[in-house]
């Protein structure tokens, strides 16, 4: 070991010539170097130790992140749920920029209350900015910066990925799960892709704690959801629907839309596109979702698969984005995965990119106070008696909140009093006594209401249309409106429709027949009115002067729509058309 020879201060050594030391001194200065470069030696050997523990420490660490990461991953996969630290940006989108709450279709029946309109605080800055806001037209004031929007509804069952499909499509945080759920008609405003997203709380929810559970309550909810739905559709350019595994009720909806669509296109030349979204959330591989695919895609449509690649970067097969798209209906089916996954994380977010090429439909100068109003005034149509014309306006101090909470039951788990009752019994008694229900709140300030115009009948106008309900095997079916009764009939080698509209004139019917998804339909539409004098076809009821006495509204009345097929045997157009005693027949000459 080498060393330093440490002299002291009363030593001086002028020139080697000086003078010599003693051995005696000499001994005691190399001595004490010693000593020093030992403790030097020491310090050196313990730093050296301990970076070599960090070391192996951090290597541990980092072994047991991994392992924990690995662990997080296989349980979420499990629980179809994500585990771990969510970072959401401070500029991120975390609410809902617009809240069009409606708690019910016939909410107007009551006296003095009004659809509240709610928009973020960000939104209602923005209507004191320097740009100035019109309150008549407040919409079009809030959506004025946009050159062009396109306007995307979010159609499904309740909690089957709708929010956590406008998430990904807008790179949003709202919330989202069987513990918050969306209200009415939840706008979000994305300017990066220059999108309104509408979201719904979606079909087959639940009625609230504490509604009474009656067939009229039930009644109430499904025509509520299904007007909500009817909204979405009217304000939309571009329609989603989200699906899980496909179910006969999903193909029978998807059905509806692509009629629907087709008949906006052909009849009044709007352009609508349709994209089915499955949404497959345990699938963590290309293997799974190919398995999901053959199964569900294989018969059920008609079609072409493609894909999107980017030759340049792709490096597995992994990357390959499929779609696909229906040869009649022009409507297109993606795919997303488990997006905790590493698999579906990736492809989710290349099939999200292909989403956005694909919804070209954009507004220009869309007047959306305009159709909104005429949107909600149309729809209300098929679920109201004879709902009268709305308007918006700014939402006062003076206004009324009529609260749409969820009231807590009285209820208990277990009756304390009647028969053996356990310490296990009562603790979860106490339990259930503590905990409260998943509450629905809105943190939006309330800025506008809509309302009716004429203030004078609300009850009657508003009125829901009564429903006939029928079991039909174990299945408790709603009929809304009126229903008209047909046969299909043979005589001799013509076929004939006959078509029950009592009290209606073939002016007030309209019908064509259609060539669409490879077959040929009589399309048969029109609005049933009641009349309670048979001389005067304008008069009917409710009105000012007339109501209903001693008797609940059993005949029918609203707007119907019949598609028919007319078989390949039989010549589809130019029907001979005759409407005698309530009676319509439509007759069809057999092709020779």
């Amino acid at each position: 070991m080498a060393s330093n020879l440490l002299v002291p201060q009363d030593i001086r050594l002028p020139s080697i010539l000086g003078y010599i030391l003693s051995g005696k001194e000499l001994e005691v200065i190399l001595k004490k170097n010693q000593e020093e470069s030992a403790k030097v030696y020491k310090r050196n050997k313990n730093l050296e130790n301990d970076i070599k523990n960090h070391r192996v420490k951090e290597e541990e660490y980092l072994k047991i992140i991994e392992q924990l990461e690995k662990h997080n991953n296989e349980l979420s996969k499990k629980l179809n749920c994500y585990i771990g630290k969510t970072t959401i940006p401070e500029n991120g989108i975390k609410e809902y920029d617009i809240i069009i709450d409606i708690p019910a279709v016939d909410y107007f029946s009551q006296k003095e209350t009004a659809w509240l309109i709610f928009l973020s605080q960000k939104l209602k800055e923005k209507m004191n900015g320097p740009n100035g806001f019109n309150p008549l037209e407040p919409f079009n004031s809030l959506f004025a910066e946009f050159k062009k929007y396109s306007t995307l509804a979010c159609l499904g069952c309740f909690n089957i990925g709708k929010t956590f499909f406008i998430n990904k499509y807008n790179n949003s945080y709202l919330p989202s799960g069987t513990q918050s759920q969306t209200i009415g008609l939840s706008l979000s405003i994305c300017h990066n892709n220059e999108t309104i997203t509408i979201d719904t709380a979606g079909s087959n929810t639940s009625l609230k704690v504490g509604e009474n559970r009656s067939e009229e309550q039930l009644a109430r909810k499904e025509s509520t959801e299904m007007f909500i739905r009817d909204m979405s559709f009217s304000l939309a350019n571009t329609i989603v629907y989200v699906l899980n595994e496909l179910t006969w009720t999903d193909q029978r909806f998807i059905l509806a839309l692509q009629s629907k669509i087709q008949s906006l296109r052909t009849e009044q030349k709007i352009n609508k596109t349709l994209i089915i979204v499955h949404n497959y959330p345990k699938i963590n591989s290309m293997e799974e979702l190919l398995v999901e695919i053959k199964t569900y895609m294989d018969h059920p449509f008609n079609g072409t698969f493609h894909h999107q690649i980017d030759f340049k970067t792709i490096k597995s097969k992994d990357e390959v984005v499929l779609f696909f798209t229906e040869s009649v209906n022009n409507s297109y089916h993606f795919f997303l995965c488990n997006d905790n996954s590493e698999f579906g994380k990736k492809y989710n977010d290349l099939t999200i990119e292909k989403i956005r090429s694909t919804n070209k439909e954009y507004n220009d100068k869309l007047d959306f106070d305009k159709v909104l109003l005429s949107g909600l005034q149309n729809n209300m149509v098929s679920y109201c008696k004879s709902p009268s014309k709305l308007k918006i306006s700014e939402f006062t101090k003076d206004d009324k909140i009529i609260e749409n909470c969820n009231k807590e039951n009285g209820k208990i788990l277990f009756d304390k009093e009647s028969g053996e009752f356990s310490v296990h019994l009562k603790e979860l008694t106490e339990i259930y006594e503590k905990v409260t229900p998943h509450k629905t709140t809105i943190s939006q300030i309330p800025v506008f209401k809509i309302y009716p115009e004429n203030d004078s009948n609300r009850e009657n106008e508003f009125k829901l249309i009564d429903n006939k309900v029928e079991f039909i095997g174990l299945q408790m079916v709603f009929w809304n409106g009126f229903r008209p009764n047909y046969d299909i009939v043979k005589v001799g080698s013509d076929l004939r429709y006959l078509i029950e509209v009592p009290q209606m004139v073939l002016d007030e019917i309209f019908h064509e027949t259609k060539y669409e998804n490879t077959k040929w339909n009589l399309i048969v539409k029109g609005v049933k009115k009641l009349q309670f004098d048979m001389k005067n076809s304008e008069s009917g009821y409710p009105s000012e002067e007339t109501s209903l006495y001693l008797s609940n509204n059993q005949r029918r009345d609203g707007s119907f729509e019949l598609i028919l097929n007319i078989p390949n045997n039989y010549h589809p157009k130019n029907p001979e058309v005759v409407l005698e005693k309530g009676v319509l027949c439509f007759t069809f000459k057999l092709i020779e």
